[in-house]
């Protein structure tokens, strides 16, 4: 018994230890910028192209009736969500707006928490009527975002603060690991383990080992297939029973082993791969592809590590940079240089540092300096000034746009009159004029992002609370937390769904042809915004026959061909989601309502 409590004091212990090391890893900003950057810009792609202002305003135009408040916020969503089209039309262009300053890093914090502010709005409207989809970690991430240093690299910000400084020391320090550039990629990691985990623990609490080890995922499959109107994958899953219920397995242990996997930093690359091959799966077996969770799996990968692989490839050769250090213009420029170093094969060194120009002496061998304002060095080779700025661009990407430029201007620039040297070699060490001290206070460096930890931690704690809720209490229909879509139950190979039939005074029935409207609205959100009009069981007779009114006049006027018949019917059919049944006869039909025009 004292040997089982050792080691249960023993396994907690460990716990504490890799919890903390979680929370006290230190990354450089690269991969957190990367993260700024691919997550602004889908949702910048995602307002554009999926709900830009004619999809938002075609929900605005649904009647007030025909609302569902998702969740527990509903109340607050409907006092925050006056459906307003001056409202829509501003707030859609704040979010448009935002979303590119905030990939660009320009005021990034600002612009994040605007993005969340009006994301919240345009991208909650669609959420009201029927259906919620579940895309609500874009605002999640978003708010991390605006409570962190995510514009020190690769940002407008960046160049702006680069320009601000004028010591080397601030440049040298500019890019080093912090807790501040890791914290918030934690909590990115531990809210997408969440969305994962919660389906898991309720496929597994609801059906048990019967969801992987039955048929369950072949009918799943053959019910998404039928609700694609008939599409079916290349590959025929459901033919091999031993591959899918090892699939469904397989699932069931990534969902609710995902958070867990990510503590450890060795697998964490494991548990991402991982997530792509379920995502890309279900994207080839059901036509689910997830990608606005799928973008932010960069999020998982070391960008700074992989950029600095990459360099070497390309560059063979470290180049070494020597600028003036007593010169604030040169030092701004070198800073600001640095903001877009992705490779990091080059070293800058001031003509200050005495220590670390002794350090790099050997460059100089043989060397006849000019002014020198700025020097690279590669090997043996020695491009000054003006031409130094041309090689450095060949070694940051995002300033090869303007190499075609630079060259152009060296070429009025070549018989320039170069000035007398000012640095000069005396006793193997290469001492520079006016030589000054060096700022050593490290405080101004570092107090911003110290005093982002305590946001950072009180934001995240935040969005994980409300997320475990959520799931925990497994709202799905909610906005803007809730339990990801758990499929939980074990289904068979049969779908009900509502058919609309349209009655001419010649008494002539004709079909009515719904895809118009199924396709502005997405066919899932119109089939929800159906079932919820024609459900009975959780209204009373009034309210219905006020909802069935008001959808009614939605029906006519989405589809001004309705104005032309005398009566619309509802039938609930049954049909078999079963591939080679496709095509027969309904197995049920049944008359839910018929409504006069």
């Amino acid at each position: 018994m004292e040997n089982l409590t050792q080691n249960i004091q023993k396994l907690i212990r460990q716990i504490n230890q890799k919890i903390t090391l979680f929370f006290t890893e230190r990354e450089y900003p690269t991969t957190l910028s990367i993260f700024r950057i691919v997550l602004f810009g889908y949702i910048l792609y995602f307002v554009l192209n999926k709900y830009d202002y004619s999809y938002i305003e075609l929900f605005s135009n649904i009647p007030k009736e025909l609302k569902f408040l998702p969740g527990t916020f509903g109340a607050l969503i409907e006092y925050f969500l006056p459906i307003n089209k001056t409202a829509i039309l501003i707030l859609h262009r704040v979010l448009i707006v935002t979303c590119f300053t905030a990939m660009v890093g320009f005021k990034s914090r600002i612009s994040a928490l605007l993005v969340v502010i009006s994301g919240f709005y345009i991208l909650g409207i669609p959420q009201l009527y029927g259906k919620v989809n579940h895309y609500h970690h874009l605002l999640w991430f978003a708010s991390i975002l605006a409570a962190s240093p995510c514009s020190d690299f690769l940002s407008v910000d960046a160049i702006f603060r680069a320009w601000r400084q004028t010591t080397p020391r601030n440049i040298d320090e500019s890019y080093i690991p912090s807790r501040a550039y890791a914290l918030p990629l934690k909590f990115v990691y531990l809210l997408i383990g969440i969305i994962y985990f919660f389906p898991g623990f309720w496929k597994v609490r609801t059906s048990g080992l019967a969801w992987a080890l039955s048929e369950n995922l072949k009918f799943q499959l053959y019910n998404k297939w039928h609700s694609l109107g008939g599409w079916m994958p290349i590959f025929r899953v459901d033919e091999y029973p031993i591959l899918y219920k090892l699939s469904a397995l397989g699932s069931l242990v990534f969902e609710i082993g995902f958070i867990f996997i990510i503590l450890f930093p060795r697998l964490r690359f494991l548990a991402a791969i991982s997530g792509l091959i379920f995502h890309n799966m279900t994207r080839l077996l059901m036509r689910i592809p997830f990608v606005s969770l799928q973008i932010c799996y960069v999020a998982f990968f070391d960008w700074h590590n992989i950029f600095c692989q990459v360099g070497k490839r390309i560059y063979k050769q470290e180049m070494h940079v020597f600028y003036r250090g007593n010169s604030d213009v040169h030092c701004k420029i070198i800073a600001a240089l640095k903001t877009f170093d992705i490779f990091h094969q080059i070293t800058y060194i001031s003509t200050l540092d005495n220590h670390r120009v002794a350090q790099y002496r050997s460059n100089f061998v043989g060397l006849s300096n000019p002014n020198l304002n700025l020097a690279a060095i590669v090997g043996q080779r020695v491009w000054l000034n003006f031409e130094a700025y041309q090689v450095i661009a060949i070694r940051i990407p995002l300033l090869w746009p303007f190499l075609a430029p630079l060259y152009v201007w060296s070429l009025f620039r070549r018989n320039r009159h170069v000035e007398p040297l000012v640095v000069v070699q005396q006793d193997g060490v290469i001492t520079p004029e006016n030589n000054c001290a060096f700022d050593l206070n490290q405080k101004t460096i570092f107090k911003n992002r110290n005093r982002s930890l305590k946001l950072i931690a009180f934001v995240g704690a935040c969005l994980l609370f409300a997320s475990t809720l959520f799931g925990a209490k497994q709202y799905i229909n909610a906005w803007p937390f809730a339990c990801y879509p758990t499929f939980s139950k074990i289904v068979s190979p049969q779908r009900s769904i509502v058919e609309i039939v349209t009655s001419t005074s010649e008494g002539n029935l004709v079909y009515f042809d719904e895809s118009n409207i199924r396709q502005r609205m997405s066919p899932e959100k119109y089939a929800a915004l159906v079932g919820r009009v024609l459900a009975s069981n959780s209204q009373g007779q009034e309210e219905q026959s006020i909802r069935l009114e008001a959808f009614l006049k939605f029906l006519v006027d989405t589809n001004p061909e309705l104005l032309h018949v005398d009566s619309i019917s509802f039938y609930r059919i049954v049909v078999s989601t079963v591939p080679e049944d496709w095509g027969k006869e309904p197995m049920q039909r049944n008359l839910l309502l018929k409504l006069d025009v």
